[in-house]
């Protein structure tokens, strides 16, 4: 029986190595095919996350959308703000434009109605004109003589200014009295524009603008209007006749646009004056606002610019097209485009460069993961130099699967012993226990990490968030700033304006000083002509009165006979002593001429070198606002370019603040998956410990952890 018994243990023994052996060939052909299958796994893995959710897409799409959504409404929104801020400053430049200009034609227009009241005011005039209306016959002497004070009155006034003809006309015979400028009866009294002035209501009449002038063959427009007067119950009308140069003097360089001249027209709209001389007459092309007191209406895309006069019924008028106005914005709208097109461009290479950076790593340890899922334990994440989050979560990882590792080279040790005899079993599992220990404890390091990574993500966070602070601070401060210079610039330009209008101004009142000189120059002259002809007066009557003296004599000699030549002797020597006393008065009164003539060509000549130094201090004034208007439009560039840097920082911190979300959320994660990580080596320690526990079931336990080991390679 001892024998017997000896040789079951013998052959006890036999078949544990057996078994053994068998054990660990089966062991040794897993671990060869699965080393074989490696390469051949990992390569043909693919992540479980589609392309159209993975967060590299979400990354790139969002970058992209966010700058392209953000440029273009800046692009547009500022095309749009800059068409209404040039249309609204043009427009009220030019509403003070034409209201400064009309109020220049108000001065000019009432300077001659005052004319007119001057000569109406004139007793001689309206004495003389009652007087001529008693004759029925105009071609009497007496007529012809009373005729010639009007006509010296009306020509006296065309002298004085050569843009002034004057017509004076009697409505209830329908006569011309006197004119300036000859002309037929008929070309007056068979016009429309007479008719309409015969039924006017009101004192003046506002003839407006005729091609040919009164007389219709002048070949050049004029501008009348008529004065209605009652003398005596009789009904005058007297016409002014302006020519259309009083008007381009005072309305040049008023201008809208390039080419939006000024013009005059009437209630009905027709044109009363225009620097197209072609047009007077004619119909306005535009509507203006004739019950409206706005200085400004639109038609058909034209800003049409009013002014009523307060002197006249006419209307200052000039238009501008609303394109011409805002054509100047196009070159915003392209450079808007070219911005549009450099952004997409730079968020797309900023797209490129996050998802390079941030989540193809991430998809490639997610990649990694899911092969470590699948029982590889052998893969390894190639992102340990990285020096970032990254870099760390990478370490990490590599830390836990070789932990893992360790832990399966650990426990295949463990269940080979076990093979090999059932006394080991305890040491086994106690090692085992420890290294799920070690492992649990580089979970909770790898737990610890992601926390770490997860309060710096959010310390990124709040940075971003106080850097977007200071940068939107830091962009309305500069576009505060820059709207400011805008307004300077255009003030500058207003200033500029205004200096040249003084400049131009001033060199005319030099002009009018040196005309001025040179008519005292000749009224000198003339009065010098004057004293020749009182000292030959003198002379002549010297004469007179030595041959009244003679003829006296003569008389005497002739006695009886020669009683009535000597009357006449006395009556000529009385006639002589009179003459020489008017000559005496006349030759003082042209004394006192000469030297208030004298007078006022000293004051002349001191006042012209003031009006020059005006004109140079006028001029050196414009050069310095030219210089001033430069600079600040320099300035106004460089804030501008300012402002486009600034909103290029805005849309780099913007993306920057959504890399710092992406990291946050990643981190957490990365914590998340650390926590299931130690969940699980706490799980396999308390299987650990069952297996000290439960020694009795040895057997099944190795079966089902020599099951459990094919599932990972390492």
């Amino acid at each position: 029986m001892a024998k017997g018994f000896l040789k079951k243990t013998a052959k006890s023994k036999k078949g544990e190595k057996l078994l053994q052996k068998q054990w660990k060939k089966k062991l040794f052909s897993l671990a060869k095919r699965m080393k074989h299958n490696k390469n051949q796994d990992a390569r043909n893995h693919q992540s479980s996350v589609s392309k159209k959710h993975s967060i590299g897409t979400k990354i790139f799409t969002s970058i992209l959308v966010t700058v392209f959504i953000c440029v273009v409404l800046v692009g547009i929104s500022s095309y749009f703000v800059s068409n209404q801020i040039i249309k609204s400053k043009v427009t009220e430049a030019s509403e003070q434009t034409i209201i400064q200009a009309g109020d220049k034609m108000d001065f000019m227009l009432e300077r001659y109605k005052d004319r007119v009241s001057e000569i109406l005011m004139s007793q001689d005039f309206t004495s003389t004109l009652q007087q001529m209306d008693e004759f029925e016959d105009t071609s009497s002497f007496e007529y012809f003589s009373l005729k010639g004070i009007i006509d010296d009155v009306l020509t006296q006034v065309a002298l004085i200014d050569n843009n002034v003809n004057l017509y004076l006309l009697h409505t209830d015979k329908e006569r011309v009295v006197s004119s300036s400028q000859s002309v037929p009866d008929s070309n007056i009294f068979e016009s429309e524009w007479y008719e309409s002035a015969k039924s006017s209501s009101n004192a003046t009449t506002w003839i407006g603008g005729l091609q040919q002038g009164i007389s219709g063959d002048n070949g050049i427009p004029t501008v009348n209007f008529g004065q209605r007067l009652r003398i005596g119950g009789v009904q005058y009308l007297l016409v002014m006749e302006l020519d259309t140069n009083v008007f381009h003097n005072t309305l040049d360089g008023v201008q809208f646009g390039e080419n939006g001249y000024v013009s005059i027209v009437d209630a009905n709209r027709n044109v009363v004056f225009s620097f197209n001389h072609d047009e007077i007459t004619n119909t306005y092309p535009y509507q203006i606002a004739t019950d409206s007191e706005q200085n400004m209406t639109e038609d058909n895309g034209e800003l049409v610019f009013q002014h009523k006069s307060e002197i006249s019924d006419w209307y200052l008028v000039g238009s501008v097209s609303e394109a011409e106005l805002t054509k100047d914005t196009k070159t915003i709208f392209l450079i808007t485009l070219v911005i549009i097109i450099i952004s997409l461009l730079i968020s797309i290479l900023i797209s490129s460069r996050i998802v390079k950076t941030i989540a193809r790593p991430l998809v490639n340890v997610s990649s990694l993961m899911a092969v470590a899922q699948q029982g590889d334990l052998r893969v390894r994440s190639d992102q340990t130099k990285r020096k970032d989050e990254i870099g760390e979560l990478a370490k990490s990882f590599n830390v836990m699967l070789e932990n893992i590792s360790q832990m399966m080279h650990q426990t295949r040790d463990s269940a080979n012993k076990v093979l090999d005899a059932a006394v080991e079993l305890t040491d086994i599992s106690q090692m085992q226990s420890q290294s799920a220990k070690e492992v649990a404890a580089a979970s909770e390091e790898i737990a610890s990490g992601a926390t770490g990574l997860t309060d710096e993500a959010e310390k990124g966070n709040n940075l971003a968030a106080n850097i977007h602070d200071e940068v939107e601070n830091v962009f309305h401060n500069n576009h505060e700033m820059e709207n400011s210079s805008i307004e300077v610039l255009e003030k500058s330009h207003t200033g500029l304006e205004k200096m040249n209008q003084l400049v131009q101004q001033t060199k005319d009142g030099e002009s009018m000083t040196s005309a001025l000189v040179e008519k005292t120059d000749t009224l000198k002259s003339s009065t010098e002509q004057i004293n020749d002809v009182m000292v030959m007066l003198t002379n002549i009557v010297q004469q007179t009165n030595l041959l009244s003296l003679n003829a006296a004599i003569e008389a005497a000699r002739a006695g009886e006979a020669g009683k009535g030549f000597a009357v006449v002797a006395d009556e000529i020597r009385k006639l002589s002593t009179q003459s020489k006393e008017s000559i005496d008065k006349v030759e003082d009164i042209t004394n006192g001429i000469v030297n208030e003539v004298n007078e006022t060509l000293e004051l002349l000549e001191k006042a012209n070198p003031r009006f020059q130094s005006q004109v140079t201090q006028a001029q050196e004034t414009q050069f310095i606002l030219n210089n001033v208007g430069e600079s600040m439009a320099g300035f106004t560039s460089k804030i501008q370019e300012v402002t486009n840097s600034i909103k290029q920082l805005r849309e780099s911190q913007e993306v920057l603040t959504s890399t710092v979300h992406q990291v946050s959320a990643t981190a957490e994660e990365s914590s998340a998956i650390s926590e299931e990580v130690s969940a699980t080596t706490e799980e396999q320690l308390k299987v650990s410990e069952s297996l000290v526990s439960t020694s009795d079931e040895l057997k099944q336990l190795s079966e089902e952890l020599q099951e459990s080991m094919r599932k990972f390679q390492v």
